[in-house]
């Protein structure tokens, strides 16, 4: 029996029909790895126009995110111009209000117009040692007024910016520093002034304005103190 099931298998094996019925089966799987393989592991072109559909989408999107990013940064530096011009109506408005004390005290009788002008230098030394940097910057104003060309008058313009610094009111401190580094660039005062800057000028978020002067600092002054605090990074 195992004999007539081996012969009918061979015969089957090696006959034409089955021979032939092999070949078919063998071309189409060849055909069908085939198409596989162009088509990207069996990708079809809808698949890919979906994918291109996606992808055109998220070049949208990213086109929309750029846009608004370039918004958000004009409107930024709308902001921005407009919080400098905020601050230097604050500085004027401080500046002015120092000026009618000042009349004030003169008006109701107050004896500093006798004062001579190292009582006035020394009162506003005491009162800024003392903490009273309101009154201060009220002496020293009067003496800046009153002696612009005095060889102290450097020293009196930078303890009103320092007043201003103590009290953290950077925009007033950096109008008076600039003075003195303008007006009296020789002065010993002025390194000093430059530094305090740079500090005012970071304290108050402006570093590419702080980097300048920085830069000035180093260019004018490269032997001074202050100059070894910058390079230190000291501030």
């Amino acid at each position: 029996m195992r004999k007539v099931l081996s012969l009918i298998l061979v015969l089957l094996l090696f006959s034409p029909s089955y021979a032939l019925r092999r070949k078919r089966k063998k071309k189409q799987e060849k055909s069908t790895t085939q198409t596989a393989v162009e088509t990207g592991g069996g990708v079809s072109q809808e698949d890919l126009a979906l994918l291109r559909a996606d992808f055109n989408q998220l070049q949208e999107k990213i086109r929309t995110l750029e846009e608004a990013l370039k918004e958000c940064q004009t409107t930024s530096s709308e902001a921005m111009r407009k919080v400098d011009a905020l601050q230097m109506r604050v500085k004027a408005l401080e500046e002015k209000i120092d000026e009618l004390r000042l009349q004030l005290k003169n008006s109701s009788g107050n004896s500093e117009d006798s004062h001579t002008r190292e009582e006035l230098y020394k009162k506003g030394f005491d009162a800024f040692i003392a903490g009273k940097y309101e009154e201060a910057i009220t002496y020293f104003r009067q003496f800046v007024n009153r002696y612009p060309q005095d060889r102290e008058t450097p020293g009196a313009m930078f303890w009103c910016g320092e007043s201003y610094f103590r009290m953290n009111n950077y925009a007033a401190a950096a109008s008076w520093y600039e003075k003195i580094y303008t007006l009296y660039p020789d002065s010993q005062k002025a390194p000093t002034a430059l530094y305090r800057l740079v500090q005012c000028y970071r304290k108050m978020g402006k570093n590419s304005r702080a980097k300048k002067y920085e830069r000035e600092l180093l260019r004018k002054y490269p032997n001074s103190e202050e100059a070894n605090f910058v390079r230190g990074g000291k501030y």
